[in-house]
């Protein structure tokens, strides 16, 4: 039976203890609620300069340090400067563009004669006038269309070149033979 007490009292002792730091606790709340409460209530009685008081501190500040500068009337509207900013700067861009296209190439239209195309190869080739000439002899001998014919089959022109009965400048022939074979690689 002792032992039953001494647990009794243990137990009883436990749960005083733990009303006490309860209790404790429960003061401890209460204290920090208060502290809490009281910051809130006294913190608008010591709030700082409103902001009209900040505003006025500064009007007297630029008053005392800064010079006067004349003021723009009541009735200035920038509107019209904004506007006329804004079309400056979109006749530069169009300006822009247009210079930009006009420099620009135009791809070559198409050649639709055989003469001016044959001109046109000979020019981009560097073919002599003479060396043209025979170029388009040995095509009339070749019985081909077009002297051009020659310049696109190397095969056709050796063959010209090679003709016992022409009256061609082979040394011409050769050196047109050179420059295309130069000019593919």
């Amino acid at each position: 039976m002792m032992r039953a007490e001494g647990r009794r009292q243990r137990a009883e002792s436990e749960s005083a203890r733990r009303a006490t730091v309860r209790g404790f606790g429960r003061l401890r709340l209460s204290v920090l609620t208060l502290l809490t409460l009281s910051a809130l209530l006294v913190t608008p009685l010591r709030a700082g300069p409103t902001q009209e008081d900040f505003f006025k501190s500064m009007q007297r500040t630029r008053e005392i340090h800064a010079p006067r500068l004349p003021s723009l009337p009541a009735s200035f509207d920038p509107t019209p400067f904004v506007i006329a900013a804004a079309g400056l700067l979109l006749l530069l861009l169009v300006l822009m563009a247009m210079r930009q296209n006009r420099t620009a190439r135009k791809p070559a239209a198409p050649l639709r004669s055989p003469r001016k195309l044959g001109r046109e190869v000979a020019k981009r080739i560097s073919l002599k006038s003479r060396e043209w000439r025979q170029v388009k002899a040995a095509a009339d001998q070749q019985a081909c269309a077009s002297p051009l014919t020659l310049l696109l089959c190397p095969s056709l022109l050796t063959k010209a070149t090679q003709d016992p009965d022409a009256r061609l400048d082979r040394k011409i022939l050769g050196d047109v033979a050179r420059k295309l074979v130069t000019d593919e690689r």
